[in-house]
């Protein structure tokens, strides 16, 4: 018993230990709360006017879709990289798309033209994550946003639950914290409390649309940790005020919000009032499937 005990004790605090080396050492990025950021997963941005806005902090841009010169560019600016992809569903416009077999797919995800929810128990998939975390690392991204997390609350077709979703979150977050890299939380909330030492960070879609929602992120913000929230209406002061969670002093301070539209293209508005009315992305670069924009969500 005692042995059983010791061996669920260490499976339990190897990530925190490694994240907690990994910090002393400067290898694993720990985003502060209040960062500035930006977020633009239609296309890439566009570098060659500058950045807009310039003191964004942050910024998360797709994995795929975004250059490796334009991660570089934004690092020598002084920026940290959040690299997206989506963890939690097949993209048939992916370059390593074909790598899914069949018995890794479920159910078409809703609308989505083009995706399939995966089955994240099948060490196949987490294989192909495995590559895209490299990949991560070899463009010289500071972290990893790993989206549709939270196949287990939808219409999957493959019996997922929490449990095993946890597990794999946090296998995702090992094996990006054992190439040096941070991880962000994507909405599912239900993995709080239980994944809260194993992220460095959160993304978040719309916690302020719906009523106490944004309270599921206390376990993260108590230890400092930020959450990097998206919402997409953008009209009216009072609404504004809302979504910028303004009446909240205590969530304020500890969200990062931005108010986009859902194209997630460079357009931003900022609570404290700033904005970029312009579009920082290059006409050039178009995701692989112009039905399907890079999304978040």
């Amino acid at each position: 018993m005692k042995s059983l005990l010791l061996s669920s004790f260490l499976a339990s605090t190897s990530l925190a230990a490694v994240i907690q080396r990994d910090a002393t050492t400067s290898a694993i990025w720990q985003p502060t709360l209040g960062a500035k950021w930006q977020i633009i997963l239609r296309s890439v941005p566009l570098l060659t006017s500058g950045l807009t806005p310039n003191d964004a902090e942050i910024w998360d841009v797709d994995l795929f879709d975004t250059p490796t010169d334009t991660i570089k560019a934004l690092k020598q600016a002084g920026k940290k990289v959040i690299c997206y992809f989506s963890a939690g569903t097949s993209e048939d416009w992916r370059d390593d798309y074909d790598q899914f077999q069949q018995a890794d797919k479920g159910s078409c995800m809703g609308d989505w033209v083009g995706e399939r929810w995966l089955d994240t128990r099948q060490e196949n998939v987490f294989n192909i994550m495995k590559k895209r975390i490299q990949l991560a690392k070899t463009k010289g991204c500071d972290a990893i946003d790993p989206d549709n997390m939270d196949g287990f609350t939808n219409n999957n077709g493959l019996g997922l639950d929490r449990v095993s979703g946890i597990k794999y979150m946090r296998r995702l977050a090992k094996e990006a914290a054992s190439q040096g890299l941070s991880t962000g939380l994507k909405n599912a909330q239900a993995f709080l409390p239980d994944v809260a030492n194993d992220v460095a960070f959160a993304v978040n879609e719309q916690c302020a649309s719906f009523e106490g929602d944004c309270e599921s992120y206390k376990s993260l913000t108590a230890l400092s940790k930020p959450i990097f929230h998206i919402e997409y209406s953008l009209t009216g002061d009072a609404l504004k005020n809302a979504l910028c969670l303004t009446g909240t002093p205590s969530q304020s301070s500890t969200f990062s919000t931005v108010l986009k539209t859902m194209d997630l293209d460079g357009f931003v508005l900022y609570c404290d009032g700033g904005n970029n009315g312009n579009d920082p992305i290059d006409p050039s670069e178009k995701p692989n499937d112009p039905e399907n924009p890079q999304r978040s969500s």
